[in-house]
C-alpha cells in the first residue's frame, strides 16, 4: 500500500517519496528482456564503480541525509489511518524514508510514522515458530544469464538470527566505516584460489589480460569465502563464449555447473565491473549448490534463511510485471526491481546475487543503500552472513 503524504489542505505540504521501483542512485532500474522460463537479459551498464582501497570491500561515495527522527506523539495530530498491517506499515516507512527530509518532519507525516514503527515493533516481538518454511527448489530447468548489473558474527539491524524472523527497523544504518570493518569483509586466513577452484575452458580467445581480469573479480570473493565452504563447493566450469545474445554479459547454468560469459560484453570491463560481475554470477552457483543434499550445513542455513526472508518479506504481496511485460517480480522494497523477479512460480533466486553484486560495489555503496532502503540492512545482513568467519 503506497504512503500518500499530506496534501494541501495539510498545514505544510510534503513532497511525494522517489518511486519504489528506482535504484539507489536515481536511475530506472535494468530490464531484462525474454520470457519466464528462461531468465532473461537486463542492458548492459557499463558504469564504473569507485576504485578500492579496502581489502576485500571497495568504497564508494556515502550518501547524505539520515533517517526520519523519532516524532513525540504528545505533540502530533492523530494518526490519518487506523493501524495498518505490519506488512503495510513496512512499506509506509520505506517510502517515508524516500522523503526529503523536509517532508519527513511535517507532524501529519510523524504521527503516521509513529503508529507504523509501533506496528513493526509489536510484529517484531511475536515469534514465527508456528510458520511453515517454503523452499524454493534449485533452479534445474533454467539457465540464469544477467546483463547490466546495477540497476557478519555480529548481525546489525536484523534480529533474523535471534529468532524472531523481523528486523529491527529503529536500529540505525552502518557507516561506511562500521561495514569496512564488519568480520565478513575481513580476509581468510587462507582462502580458496580461483585457479584451483575454477576449470578454465573458454570457447573463444581470450587474452592474458582479460582471463587475469576474470580471475581477480572472482577471487575477490573467494577471499571472503570461509576456505572450508569453497573447498565444499567443488570445482565449477568457468568458459567464455563470443556471445551470449544481445546486452547478455554472462549466466550460471546449473544443468553444467558453468559460469559462461560474453567476450563481447566484457571486452572493455575495468576490474570493478568485472568484480560485481562474478559476484553476482557466483551467487547464483553458490544459492544453487546450497540446495545439494550433500551441501556444507553453512551453505545450508544460509539458503534456509534466504529462502524464509523471502516468503515473510512476500507474503500476501501481488507480482507485478516489468515495464516491457516479460517478466514478473515483487518490488517489496527490495534495493532493485530485479531482487524480487521470479522464474515461472519460483522467487528469491535473484536475492543473493543482486545483495552480493551491491557488495561488491564497497562500504560507501552499502551504507549509502542502507540509508536510502529501510529493509535493505536486514536482507544484508542475511546474504552476507555465508562470508562469517
Amino acid at each position: 500500500m503506497p504512503y500518500h503524504p499530506p496534501t494541501s489542505t495539510d498545514s505544510q505540504p510534503a513532497a511525494n517519496p522517489q518511486p519504489a521501483g528506482r535504484t539507489a542512485n536515481g536511475n530506472t532500474p535494468d530490464q531484462p528482456q525474454n520470457a519466464a522460463a528462461s531468465p532473461s537479459a537486463r542492458p548492459t551498464d557499463n558504469s564504473r564503480p569507485p576504485s578500492s582501497s579496502t581489502p576485500g570491500i571497495p568504497p564508494a561515495p556515502t550518501a547524505n541525509g539520515s533517517p526520519p527522527s523519532s516524532p513525540s506523539r504528545t505533540s502530533l495530530p492523530p494518526p490519518r489511518t487506523p493501524p495498518l498491517s505490519p506488512e503495510q506499515s513496512r512499506r509506509l516507512l520505506d517510502n517515508v524514508a524516500k522523503m526529503p527530509e523536509k517532508a519527513q518532519q511535517h507532524p501529519q507525516v510523524q504521527a503516521d510514522v509513529a503508529q507504523a514503527r509501533s506496528v513493526v515493533a509489536g510484529d517484531a516481538s511475536q515469534s514465527p515458530s508456528s510458520q511453515s518454511t517454503l523452499v524454493l527448489g534449485a533452479p534445474e530447468h533454467i539457465l540464469h544469464s544477467e546483463q547490466g548489473q546495477d540497476g557478519s558474527p555480529q548481525q546489525n539491524a536484523g534480529s533474523w538470527q535471534k529468532g524472531t524472523g523481523k528486523a529491527d527497523t529503529t536500529a540505525a544504518p552502518l557507516t561506511k566505516e562500521q561495514w569496512a570493518a564488519r568480520p565478513e569483509f575481513k580476509t581468510d586466513p587462507n582462502p580458496m584460489q580461483a585457479e584451483d577452484l575454477m576449470a578454465w575452458s573458454p570457447e573463444h580467445p581470450v587474452s592474458p589480460e582479460m582471463k587475469s581480469n576474470i580471475m581477480t573479480g572472482a577471487q575477490g570473493l573467494l577471499d571472503l569465502l570461509p576456505r572450508d565452504i569453497a573447498q565444499s563447493l567443488g570445482k565449477v566450469r568457468l568458459s567464455v563464449v563470443q556471445s551470449l545474445g544481445k546486452n547478455v554479459i554472462g549466466k550460471y547454468d546449473p544443468n553444467s555447473n558453468s559460469l559462461i560469459l560474453s567476450a563481447d560484453q566484457i571486452r572493455n570491463f575495468t576490474p570493478e565491473q568485472m568484480r560485481k560481475t562474478m559476484w553476482h554470477e557466483m551467487g547464483h552457483w553458490l544459492y544453487h549448490r546450497a540446495g545439494d543434499s550433500n551441501a556444507h550445513a553453512s551453505l545450508k542455513k544460509w539458503r534456509k534463511a534466504i529462502e524464509e526472508h523471502w516468503r515473510r518479506r512476500t507474503k500476501n504481496e501481488h507480482k507485478k510485471q516489468d515495464s516491457r511485460g516479460e517478466w514478473y517480480y515483487i518490488l517489496d522494497g527490495w534495493i532493485s526491481p530485479y531482487a524480487g523477479r521470479f522464474y515461472g512460480h519460483v522467487g528469491g533466486l535473484e536475492l543473493p546475487s543482486v545483495y552480493l553484486e551491491s557488495a561488491s560495489w564497497g562500504s560507501g555503496r552499502l551504507s549509502k543503500l542502507v540509508k536510502d532502503y529501510s529493509t535493505a540492512q536486514e536482507t544484508f545482513d542475511i546474504v552476507l552472513s555465508i562470508l562469517n568467519k
